[in-house]
């Protein structure tokens, strides 16, 4: 069966049965009306029911919410778009330059990575001014994925210290770039392992980019033509810029 497919079932399937849930308690809590005669007897029952319900409501949510991430990331596989060629990113020194042009901060760095930010308010939402936070983390070429758990430590620690600062981050767009002497499967399938997370309360979105110097051209997996949001549609673009 088509992987999409069986994943709009499974979202379709989740989603009824939780309507079944909830018709089912809504039939319970009537039942318990006409037969406790007792009045407190009957609020326990009812505050009860509602916990209950609250917990099983988080579940499904949870999981729903999980059913359609992944049927974003199968829609992004699947409108992929090409390589880009490499402008600014050509060298990195001077894209650290550019980067700051652009307002970047250098956060933190080590021996295999930096990690650079830019926290704005959200001017997709409107309603809600909240942040977008936006993270560059430029990877060493030796660093052997396109992940660093010290780099996610310090953006860990950004997060904890903007919120200090009462500046609440409600979505947040990661971009981890690494230069690669050649674009081998291993280069190819971290390139695939890409993040995208929505929910109404915060957007995660991470795109990870290969500079392949022997084609001169950034490689990462990414979509022109299909957008999950308008927070990963601003993604792409400025990662584009940056490129």
């Amino acid at each position: 069966m088509d992987e999409l497919k069986r994943i709009n079932q499974q979202f379709t399937r989740t989603y009824i049965l939780y309507l079944v849930v909830f018709l089912l308690f809504g039939a319970v809590a009537i039942t318990a009306g006409f037969l406790i005669q007792d009045s407190n007897l009957e609020f326990i029952v009812f505050l009860l029911l509602i916990i209950v319900l609250m917990v099983v409501s988080v579940f499904f949510k949870s999981y729903l919410d999980r059913i359609q991430n992944v049927s974003y990331l199968i829609r992004i596989m699947r409108n992929a778009s090409g390589p880009l060629e490499l402008n600014h990113m050509k060298e990195i020194p001077l894209f650290e330059a550019y980067a700051r042009q652009k307002d970047f901060v250098l956060y933190s760095q080590a021996e295999t990575f930096k990690v650079f930010y830019k926290a704005e308010k959200d001017h997709i939402n409107r309603i809600r001014r909240r942040y977008i936070l936006q993270v560059l983390v430029l990877l060493s070429p030796s660093e052997p994925i396109f992940f660093s758990d010290k780099a996610d430590v310090e953006i860990n620690k950004l997060n904890q210290e903007l919120l200090k600062k009462k500046m609440k981050v409600s979505r947040m767009l990661v971009s981890q770039i690494k230069p690669v002497d050649e674009l081998n499967e291993s280069n190819k399938q971290a390139l695939k392992e890409i993040v995208f997370y929505r929910s109404k309360r915060e957007t995660i979105s991470v795109i990870n980019v290969a500079l392949d110097k022997n084609t001169n051209k950034a490689v990462m997996l990414y979509s022109d033509t299909y957008s999950p949001s308008q927070y990963y549609k601003y993604h792409v673009d400025q990662l584009k810029t940056l490129i």
